[in-house]
């Protein structure tokens, strides 16, 4: 049975819309994508990889289609290398704005008939202020 990219990406919604209520505790590391202690922005192409889950990214782009959650929203980010959602608190976003985020890169889960139709994501990290 083939999914259609659109029932993927709801389904991916539908599954994002139920993590912003549910963060836990999860380690967090620095990627070898992405240079500690500098502003680099990685490329969200080199982030779609089990080896980057849970790495903190810095990543430049524009804000793309957007879906407002309950206090929260995803954002689709779009660099010269791909494209990425972006789970935030941050619901000030607007389409075509430029963003310069640090966030955690996620993967959620969604096998369909046992194959793995999941969707890596970032979980954007507020700077201390």
């Amino acid at each position: 049975m083939r999914i259609s990219i659109l029932a993927r990406l709801g389904i991916g919604l539908v599954v994002l819309m139920g993590l912003a209520g549910c963060r836990s505790p999860v380690k967090i590391l620095f990627c070898p994508v992405n240079l500690p202690f500098t502003n680099a922005a990685s490329p969200i192409a080199a982030l779609k990889t089990p080896a980057k889950v849970d790495c903190v990214v810095r990543l430049r782009g524009v804000v793309g289609d957007r879906v407002p959650l309950i206090e929260a929203q995803v954002y689709q980010l779009q660099d010269r290398t791909d494209t990425i959602w972006v789970l935030t608190d941050n619901t000030t976003r607007q389409s075509g704005a430029e963003v310069y985020i640090k966030g955690i890169v996620r993967f959620q889960s969604v096998p369909i008939n046992g194959k793995e139709t999941g969707e890596f994501y970032i979980e954007e990290q507020r700077e201390r202020e």
